[in-house]
């Protein structure tokens, strides 16, 4: 998967939960800085780790 192709499932999720355009701009922003910065296996186990609280 793309990161433009995850980014557009974020953007559905946020228009089917009733997000604004703001908050939605917002958090696709802040997932452009997180493809920077985490590798994809490091970001589901991190971003997995911190849903479910069980963060090192």
């Amino acid at each position: 998967m793309t990161n433009d192709q995850a980014q557009g499932y974020v953007l559905l999720a946020c228009k089917e939960l009733g997000i604004s355009r703001e908050q939605a701009e917002q958090l696709i922003y802040a997932m452009e800085s997180q493809f920077d910065y985490y590798a994809e296996q490091e970001a589901r186990e991190k971003g997995f780790d911190w849903l479910y609280d069980r963060e090192k």
